[in-house]
């Protein structure tokens, strides 16, 4: 997908820990990637994790807390998550179609 800024957005849904950084393989600049079996402790939550290649990502935190609470990442901010202890309700098509508006 392009962003409406113009980026260039992957977006993805697989268990796989490394697949932001094979997208910034393939050019994207920004990844969107779903696990929809991350492990926490005895139980597999859905967790999204949105990750900007040198582009900082936390600003969509405001908007997507609003939607759901727990959102949030490091300071560097090119890396955002949802919430790590509960499974997220958020479509993969409501969280795509929030950061192609935001960049």
């Amino acid at each position: 997908y392009t962003t409406k800024g113009g980026k260039k957005l992957a977006v993805v849904e697989t268990t796989w820990f490394g697949a932001p950084g094979a997208l910034y393989g393939r050019g994207a600049e920004i990844v969107i990637a779903l696990n929809p079996e991350h492990e926490v402790k005895t139980k597999k939550i859905r967790k999204f994790t949105i990750a900007g290649h040198g582009i900082v990502v936390a600003s969509a935190a405001e908007k997507l807390n609003e939607r759901e609470p727990g959102w949030g990442g490091p300071v560097s901010g090119t890396i955002l998550g949802s919430n790590q202890k509960e499974s997220s309700e958020l479509t993969l098509e409501e969280v795509k179609n929030l950061i192609i508006e935001m960049f």
